[in-house]
């Protein structure tokens, strides 16, 4: 079924958050977690361009022996990733005011993901550590223009259109050991997306001072390969053991702002 319904989204990132939570209150104290810097390339008919992340991972929870070299180990984590996609440019147009003269206006897609993650891997201790992923999360797919005049003394920038369908997947790879506390890591995965548009460059076109573009659906799933390096670390975890979590879920609360920008106003239809 190609939609899930709330009450499967729910149910996964209510299984994720529990896993979480046992994995790290589980895991050996005597262990290392991990953080990595990855490029990222998504592999689809929308992409012209690559991107990057940032991922962390807790220490391990042993499935086998511990000490020896032929256990597995599951850790939890997360990932950050931007990717810039499809893009347009359109030259010597005027927008308002048109005191700004004729510039350059370019339409960007560009893709912004967070996921939460479990891994089951081999052992860290190993020179060549295979590993499979699973993911969900939310990616939030944006276009926006922006416009610099020819004079290079005014410029706009603006979102056009942007969705966030909820996302999960599966990934695969292997990391090659370089030291006790670094490795190299090289992996493949498959996204799938709920509800996913973009604004379609093919149809962007200018009408006096505006842009007209149209919607398009963005394809169920989207494969992208990465390459990245993985440094280890200490965690001290009495302090998480020791927190009154109880407090914190029932009083706990949070804050959110927003910003937005100031100028010129790029015309823009979506058709």
């Amino acid at each position: 079924m190609r939609i899930l319904t709330v009450s499967y989204r729910s149910g996964i990132f209510s299984a994720l958050l529990f896993l979480s939570f046992f994995i790290i209150y589980s895991c050996d104290s005597q262990a290392q977690a991990s953080f990595d810097l990855y490029g990222m390339a998504p592999i689809s008919t929308i992409s012209q361009s690559g991107g990057g992340g940032i991922g962390v991972m807790s220490e391990p929870f042993y499935i086998g022996r511990k000490r020896s070299r032929n256990h597995m180990e599951i850790r939890i984590g997360g990932d950050f990733y931007l990717s810039g996609l499809s893009g347009r440019s359109f030259k010597n147009v005027i927008i308002d005011p048109a005191s700004y003269g004729p510039g350059t206006l370019k339409l960007q897609n560009t893709l912004l993901g967070l996921d939460t993650r479990m891994r089951l891997s081999g052992s860290y201790k190993r020179a060549l550590i295979p590993y499979i992923d699973l993911f969900a999360g939310y990616s939030h797919f944006s276009s926006d223009l922006s416009y610099v005049s020819n004079d290079n003394k005014h410029s706009v920038s603006q979102p056009f259109y942007s969705s966030s369908p909820f996302s999960y997947g599966a990934a695969g790879g292997f990391m090659v050991s370089l030291g006790p506390n670094v490795k190299l890591d090289f992996g493949f995965g498959y996204t799938a997306l709920n509800r996913a548009k973009i604004v379609d460059i093919h149809t962007a076109h200018m009408e006096i001072n505006n842009m007209v573009a149209s919607r398009m659906d963005l394809p169920y799933g989207m494969f992208t390969a990465k390459a990245g390096i993985d440094f280890m670390f200490d965690v001290d975890r009495s302090d998480f053991r020791n927190f009154d979590w109880v407090s914190l879920l029932l009083g706990g609360h949070s804050h959110g702002c927003h910003s937005r920008g100031s100028g010129g106003i790029i015309g823009a239809i979506l058709r």
